[in-house]
């Protein structure tokens, strides 16, 4: 979706103008964008391990503390890893959703930009 709104946002660019920093912007936007989303995941992630090794640490206290009644609670822990392991491979999806929308960013504002920006840096003639 956003990869749709960014493409909606640049314009085609044959010299030097408004429109060349305009879309250098919106890509470089959405570069900062993916940057940030991957750093709330990767924090994500490291919540995820948190909980994964408190889970397992109660697993293992369970089975050796209160032998008679950890099987009951075996299920639940099943359950609980299952959704740990979603929720990973959802914020993988995420990622690489991100990789491929940010690689069309730069990719549609390099086929729209057909100068380099640095060459607007020069003082007119």
């Amino acid at each position: 979706m956003a990869t749709v709104v960014v493409a909606t946002q640049l314009k085609r660019v044959t010299e030097c103008g408004a429109e060349v920093w305009a879309n250098l912007g919106v890509a470089v936007g959405a570069t900062l964008f993916v940057i940030l989303l991957a750093a709330a995941v990767y924090n994500q992630w490291m919540t995820l391990d948190a909980i994964q090794a408190d889970l397992g640490r109660q697993k293992d206290k369970l089975k050796k503390e209160y032998v008679q009644v950890a099987n009951q609670f075996s299920a639940v822990y099943d359950r609980l890893d299952r959704r740990v392991a979603k929720h990973r491979a959802i914020l993988l999806a995420v990622l690489a959703l991100c990789a491929v929308g940010l690689a069309l960013t730069w990719f549609i504002f390099w086929h729209l930009t057909s100068i380099l920006p640095t060459a607007c840096l020069q003082p007119s003639q």
